[in-house]
């Protein structure tokens, strides 16, 4: 079943990473992702694979999809404050736009955990 393969799709997606095949990696948080979409782990592989692959919108739209899931995450709020912090001013980031998310995104920017 489809639905039970999210965490193949993650366990093949993690290994992927660690041998710096980002793409295919991205792939399988894709599937892991689409499987079941409610899994705070597979937005953050997504999340990881776009960060290894320097897209940093799509970061830190992962990482307020999975904020939204489990906020008190310690690893989203890591990546949620790596993203926010460190490439805050990239024309990428400024670029674009987080349709439907600004609610998400205030939320997230109010919470002391993200002021550390």
């Amino acid at each position: 079943k489809l639905k039970d393969a999210y965490m193949m799709f993650a366990n093949r997606g993690t290994c992927l990473l660690e041998m710096k095949r980002y793409r295919q990696a991205l792939a399988d948080a894709e599937m892991c992702v689409k499987c079941n979409p409610t899994w705070v782990l597979g937005h953050v592989l997504k999340g990881r694979a776009h960060q290894l692959l320097d897209q940093w919108s799509q970061v830190l739209k992962e990482s307020v999809i999975a904020y939204d899931l489990e906020p008190t995450n310690e690893t989203v709020l890591e990546m949620m404050r790596d993203c926010l912090f460190k490439h805050l001013g990239s024309d990428e980031l400024q670029k674009s736009t987080f349709s439907g998310m600004s609610d998400s995104m205030g939320r997230a920017m109010e919470d002391p955990s993200l002021q550390k």
